[in-house]
This record gives C-alpha cells, sequence and structure tokens, in this order.
C-alpha cells in the first residue's frame, strides 16, 4: 500500500480550539473592583485637569474676573461630578459584598444543616439496623453470663 499525504494525516490527532464555556466566578468579582478603580481614577484625573486649568487662570494676573468665575464653577462641578461617581462606585462595591456575605452566610447554614441531617439519618440507620439484625449489647452481655 503506497503512503499518500492523506493517509498520513490520519494518523495524527488534530488539537482542539475550544475556550471554556463559561467564565471564573471570580472574573466578574475582579472585573467589578477593575471598574471602581477605573471609574475613581477617571474622576480624580477630571479634577485635577480643573485644578490645573484654575491653577493656569489664577497665575495669569490678567484673567478676566468672569473667565475665573466660569473656571471656578467647572472646578466646582468636576468636583462634584467625580465624588458623585465614587460614591456611585463604591456603593455598587459594598452591595456587591453585602450579596456575597449574604450568599456565604446562606452556603454555611445549609452545611450546617445538611450535617444535622448527616447524623439524624445515621441515628435512624443505626436504629433501624439494630432493630432488624437486633440488638449488638445484648448479645455480649449473654456472653457474659454464660461465664
Amino acid at each position: 500500500m503506497a503512503t499518500t499525504p492523506s493517509n498520513i494525516q490520519t494518523c495524527y490527532h488534530a488539537r482542539s480550539n475550544s475556550f471554556p464555556s463559561r467564565s471564573h466566578p471570580l472574573s466578574s468579582e475582579v472585573d467589578e473592583h477593575l471598574n471602581v478603580c477605573t471609574t475613581a481614577k477617571d474622576a480624580l484625573l477630571q479634577v485635577k485637569e480643573c485644578t490645573l486649568d484654575l491653577q493656569s487662570i489664577l497665575r495669569r494676573k490678567r484673567g478676566v474676573k468672569t473667565e475665573l468665575a466660569i473656571e471656578v464653577r467647572k472646578y466646582l462641578t468636576s468636583r462634584k461630578a467625580a465624588k458623585k461617581a465614587i460614591l456611585k462606585a463604591l456603593k455598587n462595591l459594598k452591595h456587591k459584598e453585602n450579596k456575597q456575605r449574604t450568599v456565604y452566610n446562606e452556603t454555611r447554614a445549609m452545611i450546617s444543616l445538611l450535617r444535622e441531617v448527616q447524623a439524624v439519618t445515621l441515628n435512624v440507620l443505626e436504629s433501624l439496623l439494630s432493630f432488624t439484625f437486633g440488638p449488638d449489647k445484648e448479645s455480649k452481655m449473654s456472653r457474659w453470663s454464660l461465664v
């Protein structure tokens, strides 16, 4: 039988290039933290830009009062917006943390409940076996009574 390129290729296994269908559960939490950091960084950069503009106007002694007033308003507005954005991001982060804490507490309660169910199940099974095959203690006592 002559070897052809098609015969050679069928001998090798091709690797799959598939990716996981779902992301890791912690990836969404990490993304949320990065979003909060990005929001805070953007807000602070905006305030910094307005501060530099205000400083520039103040350095120029020839600055008109109306121009100064406009820049002060811009600065105060940017500070207010930055504060609002940061507080909103922190509120969302706290909400996520509280939700996770609730899930954690529910999980702990469920584990405790399952342990109780396991203990009760073992007791019932032990009682059932004892009833079915007779008590183990009486057989030991009967041996001592014969001695």
